[in-house]
């Protein structure tokens, strides 16, 4: 069951009592960057952290740092849903810091499953950051996100240099998924405009074997 919380004052009390309850499937709604969402991130990490597994940011507008400090308290993730947080990517310095990214990829190490539908700033840097501290990825979606597609003949051969900081390439997604195509189950790609020699290209990667 998941529990949806509105992010205000108010709640404070409530994750406190499903903190106690060892909740470990929550919603948070209404999130943005005030002092109130900090608090209440504050409480989520503290109160239901340890034992939090299913954790839905959709839609909010977490400031990076109090993103950080709640990834940090929640080292028992399985799923991470961060569609429409687009706040998050907009300047693209999120886990640009090696120190803190090391320190969000302990705690993210059992992640299976992350959502990333819906960001308009989603950029090949940053969904390398944030990807690269999740090594045990099943599940990744990027639906209706902006993908450039500039398939020539050698095709996700590309280098981690040339990752884009301002767009979400193909290119930089297919070297992703060779990289971890022993352990990905699903992949969402609805609404990027598809086309087919990016399907084919997918198709080809060896080992692959998508159930979704």
């Amino acid at each position: 069951m998941r529990y949806n919380i509105p992010v205000s004052s108010s709640s404070l009390p409530a994750i406190k009592r499903l903190g106690l309850r060892g909740i470990s499937c929550i919603s948070l709604t209404n999130l943005d960057g005030s002092p109130a969402s900090h608090e209440v991130l504050q409480c989520v990490a503290d109160h239901l952290g340890p034992h939090l597994q299913s954790l839905c940011l959709g839609g909010g507008s977490p400031t990076e740092a109090s993103f950080v400090a709640l990834i940090l308290g929640c080292p028992a993730l399985r799923i991470l849903d961060l569609s429409g947080c687009n706040s998050l990517f907009t300047s693209g310095m999120l886990l640009a810091q090696p120190e803190t990214a090391q320190r969000v990829q302990q705690a993210l190490s059992g992640l299976r499953e992350l959502s990333l539908a819906s960001l308009r700033d989603l950029a090949d840097l940053s969904f390398n950051r944030l990807s690269s501290c999740a090594p045990s990825l099943e599940r990744l979606s990027l639906a209706y996100c902006h993908l450039t597609f500039e398939l020539g003949p050698a095709r996700g051969s590309l280098g981690p240099q040339d990752s884009s900081p301002s767009q979400l390439s193909f290119c930089n997604l297919l070297r992703f998924v060779k990289e971890r195509a022993a352990r990905l189950h699903a992949l969402d790609l609805s609404g990027t405009g598809l086309p087919p020699e990016a399907l084919q290209a997918l198709g080809q990667v060896a080992r692959l074997r998508l159930q979704e």
